[in-house]
């Protein structure tokens, strides 16, 4: 047995048309390895993930997990789908990551277009600011 993790939330294509939806049919809850006219056979090969596991939101403007168990790479998919297929996704939106084990939390935020994974602060725990060094605990007022 794999480990899971599920995620929360839509990551919105800025500038989704009907054109990008229909680029993106094939690759919906696809095998990688099932790709063959969409893929070349290096990116077959190469991909750290074998199956896109994601489907159109409810308003069809943008991308969301389909459900699917073992799901691997799901930050790797998505820029590997936008840079494919001539997309961009809107800076801010995010996906909720959460593992099996409880301490296994993480967002998938999109920066610059592009998603990255991000982790998630822990109310009452101090962290510290990466930019100036200075310590402080999420969800207390300054």
């Amino acid at each position: 047995m794999g480990y899971s993790t599920e995620f929360r939330g839509t990551i919105r294509i800025e500038n989704m048309n009907l054109d990008i939806a229909r680029k993106l049919k094939p690759f919906m809850g696809a095998d990688k390895r099932d790709l063959r006219g969409h893929l070349s056979p290096k990116e077959q090969k190469d991909l750290p993930f074998y199956h896109f596991d994601i489907e159109l939101s409810d308003d069809m403007d943008g991308l969301k997990w389909n459900g699917s168990e073992k799901t691997y790479g799901m930050a790797e998919m998505l820029n590997f789908l936008a840079d494919k297929l001539g997309f961009v996704f809107k800076d801010g939106d995010y996906l909720l990551a959460q593992g099996e084990d409880f301490d296994d939390r993480y967002q998938l935020v999109v920066m610059n277009g592009k998603v990255a994974k991000a982790a998630v602060a822990e109310i009452g725990k101090p962290i510290v600011c990466p930019h100036c060094e200075s310590k402080f605990i999420p969800g207390e007022s300054v």
